[in-house]
């Protein structure tokens, strides 16, 4: 938490500030506590509690009990809680001011149910009275840890959360796991535009069908469907990639970190890794393997280009070779993309260094020109760092009547993934043609539905015809029905406009767009 110490206090007290909300703290008492329980998701405790589907936290004061819990959980999916001494241990260690010296720099741990409880109780056991919460956090390992910063909200914090239940799944289930080559049916020889999805388990059948979920974790989206049998993990972890044997992650830039989990082999990579790899063939039906790419095939294609030494970092295992016929580069994605390189994601996913990347603006940007999304100044040009679109798109730049707009890359690769098959020019709304000029210029544009269209009950309050407030103050039967207003940006969350605490409908905005990216534009 990056804080000041003229910020910090050194008493604690009930603190009711605005920001509160952008803590990670108990569900219940919304109090700070250093240990958190997380619940998984469950509908009917939820409806019970009145709490976020995806946010079951409790501190051990609010944690209901092991007798509770059995109604709406069996012992071995929330075995962990289930311990009431380890409950009572970790009881006391509450605050009520995020800003209090004495826990405001130390990070939360989160206990899900597959921490390994009977390990730790035996530590516990021997701590009995003590009250330094910092002996007693050093119990749990590291990836219990979530950094007790201020989030932008409740949105981000959900994100946060998701990740971490799936990193410390993967800790304690498949720590011991190592990569070993398994046979795979193949029964196709071409490339297939198929994007990352994510499955918490690798026990369901490869040709299940079973609806598609989104979940948001910190820089990157994590999508689920049971069909590929995969996980992404979070930005967090220290893995290297096992294709360019890189551990640097960032979702935006490199593409989700996929991992892969079949009966005797464990494979991890970057997915921009695995589309990039110039000696990495796909022949997979779109349900086998990673996304179409066989885990076979993928192994095999490590003696290919293990000894391939990377033009700018200098270091082995650069899968990527230079589209240019005469060049003769080798790179890492990763060193690619920091370097100019650039990636057509279509077609052959063809590569090229920084000397012979396809891209060509007669008029490059100027120093005042801004990004058409965040509408923040772009920096000095150059080709990869900012991405350019001709408006309309039909026309060339040879016609008098063309427009070129701009955008920083990170902008338009995020507005990619969040908007899937509905990607469109941000300036014109022209999509087919700008999905695929955007490909050619390295920006993937995962073919799926927008992360809008899958969020869990994402309309449901457009269509009630009442008021949302938490506090409504409007008496029931008054005519004051015809008042609601909605969000100015979502159109959702409809208020009487005495609840938003608004004098004008364009005034009001929803939480859920406050906590989003584009609330600038407002």
């Amino acid at each position: 938490m990056d804080l000041s110490e003229d910020v910090l206090e050194i008493r604690d007290y009930l603190y009711v500030g605005f920001d509160r909300f952008r803590f990670i703290s108990c569900r219940s008492c919304c109090r700070f506590t250093p240990f958190l329980f997380y619940l998984p998701p469950n509908e009917k405790l939820n409806c019970l509690l009145s709490s976020s589907n995806d946010q079951l936290l409790f501190c051990a004061e609010c944690l209901p009990t092991s007798d509770e819990l059995a109604k709406y959980y069996t012992s071995t999916d929330s075995g962990a809680f289930f311990n009431a001494r380890v409950v009572e241990l970790l009881k006391g260690y509450k605050y009520s001011n995020p800003y209090y010296r004495m826990f405001a720099l130390t990070n939360r741990v989160l206990i899900t149910t597959e921490t390994i409880i009977e390990n730790i109780l035996v530590e516990l056991e021997k701590m009995v009275g003590v009250t330094n919460v910092k002996r007693m956090h050093d119990i749990f390992s590291d990836v219990h840890y979530v950094p007790n910063k201020k989030y932008s909200g409740l949105q981000e914090i959900n994100k946060i959360i998701c990740a971490k239940v799936l990193e410390i799944q993967q800790y304690y289930s498949q720590k011991s796991d190592s990569v070993i080559p398994v046979e795979e049916n193949s029964s196709v020889n071409k490339r297939m535009e198929i994007e990352p999805s994510m499955s918490g388990t690798a026990r369901v059948d490869e040709t299940e069908n079973c609806n598609e979920t989104i979940v948001y974790s910190e820089g990157l989206i994590v999508a689920a469907d049971r069909r590929f049998k995969l996980t992404i993990l979070s930005a967090d972890t220290d893995y290297a990639c096992d294709i360019c044997l890189l551990s640097e992650k960032n979702a935006l830039k490199y593409g989700d970190f996929i991992e892969k989990r079949q009966t005797k082999t464990l494979l991890r990579c970057h997915y921009f890794c695995l589309l990039s790899g110039t000696l990495i063939i796909q022949q997979g039906c779109d349900t086998s393997g990673i996304l179409g790419f066989l885990v076979k095939d993928i192994i095999d294609s490590f003696e290919k280009y293990r000894d391939k030494v990377c033009d700018y970092c200098k270091r082995s295992s650069a899968p990527i070779k230079c589209a240019e016929n005469r060049c003769q580069r080798w790179f890492h994605y990763i060193c690619g993309y920091k370097h100019g390189c650039l990636t057509q994601f279509i077609a052959e996913h063809l590569s090229f260094c920084h000397e012979h990347q396809p891209i060509y603006v007669e008029k490059p940007h100027g120093s005042s020109t801004q990004c058409w999304i965040c509408w923040d100044y772009l920096p000095p040009y150059k080709p990869i760092s900012t991405f350019f679109a001709i408006c309309p798109p039909e026309k060339s730049a040879n016609d008098q009547s063309f427009e070129y707009t701009w955008y920083h890359r990170k902008c338009i690769q995020r507005a990619a993934f969040e908007s899937g098959y509905y990607f469109k020019c941000p300036n014109c709304y022209e999509s087919k043609d700008f999905i695929k000029h955007a490909q050619l210029h390295g920006i993937f544009v995962p073919m799926r539905d927008a992360s809008w269209e899958l969020e869990k009950d994402a309309y449901k309050d457009i269509h009630q015809n009442k008021c949302t407030a938490n506090n409504c103050r409007v008496p029931k039967g008054s005519t004051k029905k015809l008042q609601l207003i909605g969000c100015k940006a979502c159109g959702g969350g409809t208020m009487h406009i005495e609840c938003a605490g608004v004098k004008t409908v364009d005034e009001y905005v929803c939480s859920y767009c406050m906590d989003a990216t584009f609330i600038k534009l407002f």
